[in-house]
């Protein structure tokens, strides 16, 4: 993982604790994971399968309070943003992303 793909993993990092601590909607997190997994550019296809796995129940989540026109904040949303947090944290440390993992007292 290059500099600039180091800094895009840190963003999503930091997207997912937005969200948890109440400063972003899910609509906002879930934009910046998809936009910047996409920018990102990973030639890890396994990384990338694991990204996804944990993505799209938030996705659903996203479709599912703008159909629904009511804002998610359950247990559930919660729940998986918090393993795609430590998915994330998990894969930082074996790419050495040592700055970002200190950020999150990991």
């Amino acid at each position: 993982m290059d500099e600039r793909q180091q800094r895009i993993w840190k963003r999503m990092i930091e997207a997912t604790q937005g969200f948890l601590d109440g400063s972003i909607s899910l609509s906002d997190m879930v934009r910046v994971l998809e936009s910047s997994m996409d920018a990102a550019e990973l030639e890890d296809k396994e990384l990338e399968h694991e990204f996804y796995r944990r993505f799209v129940p938030l996705e659903e989540h996203r479709a599912c309070s703008v159909e629904l026109g009511a804002s998610v904040t359950d247990k559930l949303a919660r729940a998986n943003t918090e393993k795609m947090q430590s998915f994330l944290l998990s894969a930082g440390k074996r790419f050495g992303i040592d700055d970002v993992i200190a950020d999150f007292g990991d």
